[in-house]
């Protein structure tokens, strides 16, 4: 038990990444989202609907924003990796998920991506999410946008129903 737990926080670590802002860090799971295996990913799960999840600290002014179930390509957790760059402009954020790879597979995986940002103005903020699956350069796909009432503290915002969730 605690080699497998080693292992996974050792892929957790090597999965982490920064787009190069010191006020972003950003984390993603590997295939099954965070806590899972993918020894139980042909399971039927309650919950692999597409979601994003946010936190704000007020006492620390820090956002955590989840992207919970999003999907890419499964060769991404061999042969490829995901890219997160969040770039901000006024009181408005845009988070661009890219997976690459040097190969594709036949099949897909849920991930999970974690990011949080540091100094967020404590009122209102606009986010748009963006998310792009390829080995090539292309645009990325818009997954949501709107805003967030950080007043609020945290949410739930419902991306996609995964009908084969139920």
């Amino acid at each position: 038990m605690r080699h497998l737990l080693a292992a996974l926080f050792t892929a957790a670590f090597l999965a982490s990444c920064d787009d190069g802002n010191d006020r972003v860090s950003v984390r993603y799971s590997g295939c099954g989202g965070f806590g899972t295996t993918a020894y139980n990913l042909l399971a039927v799960t309650e919950n692999c609907d597409e979601e994003l999840v946010w936190f704000h600290n007020k006492a620390t002014n820090v956002l955590t924003l989840t992207h919970r179930n999003t999907r890419f390509n499964c060769a991404f957790d061999d042969h490829g990796k995901i890219s997160v760059t969040v770039t901000e402009k006024g009181d408005a954020y845009t988070v661009e998920e890219r997976g690459t790879s040097d190969i594709w597979a036949m099949c897909d995986c849920r991930y999970d991506i974690e990011m949080s940002i540091k100094d967020v103005d404590p009122v209102l903020t606009t986010m748009t999410v963006q998310t792009s699956q390829s080995y090539r350069e292309e645009e990325p796909d818009l997954a949501w946008t709107g805003t967030l009432d950080l007043t609020q503290e945290s949410g739930t915002i419902l991306i996609y129903a995964n009908p084969e969730c139920y």
